[in-house]
């Protein structure tokens, strides 16, 4: 991670950050039935009602993140 010497640099890091996060959730999404996946050393398969609780508590997360944003605009002006 390069230094942080100003609070522009500081909300890019965070944009970013939250950018990746929702990538990799929203990748989580297309995980099919069926896949292996361990937890805490414990191997699982998502199947059933395993795999439907995965993918709910997969979009709750994604709604999650849509609604509460690092950062929100309060006007149309621009920070430079």
């Amino acid at each position: 991670m390069s230094e942080l010497k100003t609070t522009d640099d500081f909300a890019s890091h965070v944009d970013s950050w939250y950018k990746n996060q929702l990538n990799v959730i929203n990748h989580f999404l297309d995980v099919p039935e069926g896949v292996r996946m361990e937890v805490d050393g414990v191997e699982n398969i998502l199947s059933g009602d395993l795999y439907k609780g995965f993918i709910i508590a997969m979009r709750l997360v994604v709604q999650d993140f849509e609604s509460h944003p690092p950062f929100v605009v309060l006007n149309d002006e621009v920070a430079h």
